[in-house]
């Protein structure tokens, strides 16, 4: 890109110390505290944390204006824990929740659920059949746990996002390693309300496969993304697949333009096409990484692509419709006041850029996600640059600019 993205936004940090936090207003018996309301237009920036990692990997909207964040937590444990918390449309905390337990256990995909609760997906290794096992979480409005799944194999088994399925049930999508025939396969799955599985799809070949990103289609299907070496291109290929409700697949796409591309996040768009957002590597001595945007017919076919980025390596990690075009969570080495910085991008219908934004300090600042909120987004990432401890939940509230 030929200009320098515009910057815009300061640091401000609420810090909770310990994993019981004490909320003003927070109830016994895990009743939610009251939510305060927030002044159009309604933007904040937050930091949660304690003294070590603390990363957020998934934002989902709630029905008054808060938001659920889930990812991951050592401030706590010796080990990473699952950590989810509710914010209210101030980006006060209402309650959290951490889940884990003896060995590794960490959550990067989140859908909230009608009840107020959420689904949270990813892998434990404290429990199950194998190395690691698919976990699925179920909460309530409250936080309460309702039930957890454990999904698996022998061998290594991981969840990386969900989407919601038209029965009250949900699509699973990550990779599994040991019972297909490459090092890992994609693999889908969709489960019914109380976690059971309705039915799982596998798709991969001798090499390494993986599933990024799903994403719910009107009709009741999905539509995934990520990566495959199965196209037949250089190596790795940015790989997009549409099914229908029953896993009836529609179409599988592999896009090549480098030794390595990766879809990351897939977004339907209001005529039944596409969009897809990831990374693809340069073709330079550095092999650093850009912007890779593709937008697509219902039946998979390219439309238009767009590629972003500076000297750095830039990449995007999260994407949004927004009125006919694309919010884009990136982040970004090339331009920033740090090492890495978030680079909000808004594109239209076409994939050209209206505007982008730069949010970030003198450290490493990197969004891993990105909503669509009542008159705005969200932003959640984490932070070294700001916060308690050495990585945290970092939250951005936009408004429907991106200014903060």
């Amino acid at each position: 890109m030929a200009r320098k993205p515009a910057r815009t936004g300061a640091a401000a940090a609420v810090a909770i110390g310990a994993i019981v936090i004490a909320v003003p207003g927070l109830l016994a018996g895990g009743e939610a505290a009251r939510t305060q309301a927030c002044p159009e237009p309604c933007t904040w920036e937050r930091t949660f944390g304690g003294a070590r990692e603390d990363k957020a990997y998934a934002v989902a909207p709630l029905a008054d204006g808060g938001v659920l964040v889930a990812g991951n937590s050592r401030s706590f444990a010796m080990r990473y824990d699952a950590w989810i918390v509710r914010l209210d449309p101030a980006g006060e905390p209402v309650w959290e929740r951490s889940f884990g337990g003896r060995d590794t256990d960490q959550v990067y995909g989140l859908v909230a659920t009608g009840d107020g609760g959420a689904l949270a997906v990813g892998h434990t290794r404290s429990s199950g059949a194998g190395e690691s096992d698919v976990w699925l979480i179920r909460l309530d409005g409250d936080g309460t746990l309702v039930w957890e799944q454990t999904l698996g194999t022998r061998g290594n088994d991981r969840a990386r996002t969900a989407a919601p399925a038209p029965d009250g049930g949900f699509f699973v999508g990550g990779f599994q390693a040991g019972s297909g025939p490459g090092d890992r396969d994609a693999w889908l799955l969709r489960v019914d309300a109380d976690g059971e599985p309705v039915w799982e799809r596998r798709f991969g070949g001798p090499g390494d496969d993986g599933v990024f990103h799903v994403a719910a289609l009107p009709d009741g299907g999905a539509a995934m993304t990520g990566h495959a070496r199965t196209g037949g291109g250089r190596g790795f290929d940015l790989w997009v697949a549409r099914l229908a409700a029953d896993g009836t697949v529609a179409w599988e796409r592999w896009f090549d333009r480098s030794r390595f591309d990766a879809g990351t996040a897939v977004v339907p768009l209001p005529d039944g096409g596409l969009a897809v957002a990831g990374v693809s590597e340069r073709d330079d001595a550095d092999k650093r990484l850009d912007i890779w945007i593709l937008g697509l017919d219902a039946d998979g076919t390219e439309r238009w692509q767009r590629l972003l980025g500076g000297d750095g390596n830039d990449g995007a990690w999260g994407a949004v419709a927004a009125d006919g075009g694309l919010l884009i969570g990136a982040a970004t080495e090339s331009w920033g006041a740090g090492s890495t910085d978030a680079w909000i991008l808004r594109l239209d219908g076409a994939g050209a850029v209206l505007w982008e934004r730069l949010y970030g300090g003198a450290l490493w600042d990197r969004p891993t996600a990105v909503t669509a909120i009542a008159g705005g987004f969200v932003v959640a990432g984490y932070t070294t640059t700001s916060g308690a401890g050495f990585e945290d939940y970092w939250l951005l509230r936009l408004d429907a600019e991106g200014r903060l």
